[in-house]
């Protein structure tokens, strides 16, 4: 028996067939001789998902490195079957697919009650195998769990009480990953209002991470290392501060101490140069906007800077021995930002509702 559970591999949607270091990435946290399990549960189109990732799988490890595993969505005679239960108890791995994450929950903990479908692949995790999933199976990570919503509507409206309300919606997730909430297409869709309400006005949440598309949070034991395109957002609410958290972001190559949450840049990458570039009068929710705004505040001399959170005031700070980076290529990345793109210590105030 390992000395800490296995490997999990957070990917935040939109996953590509080229990202080899991500699809690695999980074939290199495999547990015993068996393949990854492939469960598309919460597609629309289970089965096209299903052989989709397996293929990608079975391209970068071996003709029998992946299997699928087609339990689909309130298939609740399924998750109890004893020949599906043999077949989960054998896996290496898990890769969750994406889609709505309710679906996921819905048949793996139904009413809050654990199957034995969703108890062999914790055990199998306990004992080592890599646990992963992207988008909708990023979200299922955590013990709290984003299950909609909006930015605009999350900070207009906060935690939603009912799921056709406005606002985040949040639920229980499978808990794999205690450290916080998970939220996925991070930067590509705006989520960072939808995020901060959730570890500000959740007091079991406190900390959130946001995780680009292309991108994956790998995580093993305490420790974690992006991997991917993009980067991730680790938002901080955990000293009581009513409407103030710690932010950093964390690029590819830059690791992530969990019981901290301090960033370590990656040494091979170059400070990101000081100048005098124009802030873009854009809508900070939309797409890449969030990105980009704080990739030229840490270009800038400037302290501080305010910004318009669908109509609440945030202000953003840098923080004491404030640092950027950036990696050695001098590319741009997703979103027009840097690639390798990591900033740290911000400190966000936003206003009240």
């Amino acid at each position: 028996m390992p000395e800490s559970p296995g490997r999990l591999v957070i990917v935040g949607g939109a996953l590509e067939a080229d990202n080899e270091p991500v699809w690695q990435a999980v074939l290199d946290g495999r547990d015993g001789d068996g393949p990854v399990c492939v469960v598309p549960t919460a597609s629309g189109s289970p089965e096209g998902a299903m052989s989709s990732a397996r293929d990608i799988l079975n391209r970068y490890g071996g003709a029998e490195a992946a299997l699928g595993v087609l339990i689909v969505d309130g298939d609740s005679a399924l998750v109890q079957d004893p020949d599906m239960l043999n077949t989960l108890a054998q896996c290496s791995g898990f890769w969750f697919t994406g889609g709505q994450q309710s679906r996921i929950m819905d048949t793996f903990l139904p009413g809050g009650t654990q199957t034995p479908a969703l108890e062999a692949v914790r055990r199998r995790f306990e004992d080592g195998a890599v646990v992963a999933g992207t988008s909708a199976g990023a979200a299922i990570m955590s013990l709290r769990m984003i299950a909609g919503g909006s930015s605009a509507g999350a900070l207009n409206a906060g935690i939603r009480a009912a799921s056709e309300d406005e606002g985040v919606g949040i639920r229980e997730g499978l808990g794999f990953f205690p450290t916080g909430v998970v939220d996925q297409h991070f930067f590509a869709r705006g989520r960072i209002g939808r995020l901060l309400v959730a570890v500000l006005e959740d007091p079991e949440i406190g900390v959130g991470f946001g995780i680009d598309e292309n991108t994956a949070l790998v995580v093993d034991g305490v420790q974690a290392v992006v991997v991917g395109t993009s980067g991730i957002v680790v938002v901080d609410g955990r000293d009581g501060r009513a409407g103030s958290v710690d932010l950093a972001i964390a690029g590819a190559g830059d690791r992530i101490d969990l019981q901290t949450l301090e960033v370590h840049f990656d040494p091979t990458k170059q400070p990101l140069l000081a100048g005098d570039a124009p802030f873009l009068e854009v809508d900070i929710l939309e797409r890449w906007a969030f990105l980009q705004a704080l990739s030229t505040f840490s270009t800038r001399l400037d302290v501080g800077m305010v910004a318009d959170f669908g109509g609440r005031l945030v202000r953003i700070e840098k923080g004491g021995g404030f640092a950027a980076v950036v990696d050695s290529t001098g590319a741009e990345g997703p979103g027009g930002a840097p690639s390798g793109f990591g900033a740290a210590p911000f400190r966000l105030e936003i206003e009240p509702r």
